[in-house]
């Protein structure tokens, strides 16, 4: 492993608070509030043979019990 020495006068500062933070960086201080939503879409589809389904469940039921 290699060892990098850094100057003194590269050096930076320890932040000791969150004022610190956002009086340093101007972008901190604009705060960005995202919101997240699941949109949950049931189709009533009526291509999807009833066969088919319970053919799906089948072998997907033992997969869930296995987990």
């Amino acid at each position: 492993m290699a060892t990098t020495a850094v100057q003194l006068n590269e050096r930076q500062p320890m932040l000791t608070s969150t004022e610190e933070v956002v009086t340093l960086n101007p972008v901190a201080s604009s705060a960005v509030q995202i919101e997240t939503s699941t949109t949950v879409v049931r189709k009533n589809d009526a291509d999807v043979v009833p066969e088919d389904k319970n053919k799906f469940i089948q072998v997907i039921r033992p997969l869930l019990v296995e987990l």
